[in-house]
């Protein structure tokens, strides 16, 4: 059920209610909200001082021992690197900026397009 579907039953649900009843059933439900939402503020409050106090502790561990006791980000999700890959085209693409330093020479140069990238490339 999505949000506009539960909300127009909610109204179906309170449209005969009368004021007296309607504006109980809202301190209610404000009591409820605002107090799950005071509960979060403090269980936030408290997992940041933990935080702090252990980036401070781990700060002074050497890095395989910090790397040891690293917290898990639950969002994090790394992207793995082929290294290999990654390596092709580097090689591929060294390959194809010669290639085009060449096609270049010999446009300019003409038939010493090779002697100019021997004195250019040592």
């Amino acid at each position: 059920m999505n949000h506009m579907e539960f909300f127009n039953q909610e109204i179906e649900e309170v449209k005969d209610l009368s004021i007296e009843e309607l504006r109980a059933r809202i301190e209610e439900m404000a009591e409820a909200y605002f107090g799950a939402e005071a509960e979060a503020i403090r269980k936030k409050t408290k997992m940041q001082a933990a935080s702090q106090v252990f980036n401070d502790k781990t700060s002074k561990l050497s890095a395989t021992e910090r790397e040891a006791m690293r917290v898990k980000d639950a969002s994090y999700s790394p992207t793995l690197v082929n290294p290999l890959k990654s390596a092709a085209k580097k090689t591929a693409s060294t390959a194809k900026t010669k290639k085009s330093l060449e096609d270049g020479l010999a446009a300019l140069f003409g038939d010493k397009a090779e002697e100019a990238m021997k004195k250019l490339l040592g």
